[in-house]
């Protein structure tokens, strides 16, 4: 009996093993989350609640209690979005823009943010576009009535970005979506509901421009959206631009 308890215990880790290598080919997010409620099930604190181990709270407690008062989460997107140049040209609002101002809520376990823009040219529009965002943006927008609604020269981006103060702990929160800066200018292309507010999927799909209208991709990595736009119009802003206009009409 023993013999075969050790047996079904090694398939059952065996098992375990598979999932998080398979997981983590797919979206390494979700195998982080996992070993995050793994680990803190064997916290020492104990609640009634056991999503509230792995809560923003819960996290702020155990950095107090460690004598740090600065908590800093990383997350990773499970999608890329449209990389390849003739997708993201068809399939997104294409956008030149300037950050104005960003703020942040916390949620259970994570943070949101909320970016605003000042909308300097719409090249091209998707108006197919419905906001998907997993989070209940509406909440949201309504904590911000000095930006909701937009005007006809801005838009909202929303992200998991973002610092807040919690209990005089800082907690911040760094996806690999994007963090721009303020009164920096972007061509971004983005998937944008008919409110004005939406989402940039990846970095892939952000560009910075600087003063002499030249492009820059603001991802680490290479993607064909990125050598097509050096490569066919020498990463200029106004080459891409009188392209697109001119194969929209």
């Amino acid at each position: 009996m023993k013999v075969m308890k050790t047996v079904f215990l090694g398939f059952i880790a065996a098992v375990i093993s598979f999932f998080i290598g398979v997981t983590a080919s797919i979206c390494p997010s979700v195998v982080g989350d996992l070993l995050m409620v793994l680990h803190s099930r064997h916290s020492s604190v104990t609640t009634e609640d056991p999503h509230y181990r792995v809560s923003l709270k819960w996290q702020v407690q155990q950095a107090k209690a460690r004598g740090e008062y600065e908590l800093v989460q990383y997350s990773t997107s499970c999608s890329d979005g449209y990389t390849k140049f003739d997708e993201a040209t068809k399939n997104y609002t294409i956008v030149v823009v300037e950050m104005m101002d960003q703020r942040a809520w916390p949620t259970t376990d994570s943070i949101v943010g909320l970016q605003r823009f000042r909308v300097i040219d719409t090249i091209s529009r998707d108006a197919d576009f419905k906001f998907w965002y997993e989070l209940p943006i509406d909440e949201y927008l309504a904590k911000v009535p000095d930006w909701y609604p937009v005007g006809w020269d801005t838009m909202l981006l929303a992200s998991n970005d973002g610092s807040v103060i919690i209990d005089g702990v800082t907690v911040t929160h760094l996806s690999d979506r994007l963090r721009f800066s303020v009164g920096k200018k972007y061509l971004l292309f983005v998937e944008l509901d008919s409110r004005g507010v939406g989402i940039v999927p990846n970095q892939r799909q952000a560009f910075e421009i600087n003063e002499k209208g030249r492009l820059s991709s603001v991802a680490p990595v290479e993607s064909d959206l990125s050598r097509k736009l050096a490569s066919r119009f020498g990463n200029s802003l106004d080459r891409f631009r009188s392209c697109v206009i001119r194969k929209s009409h």
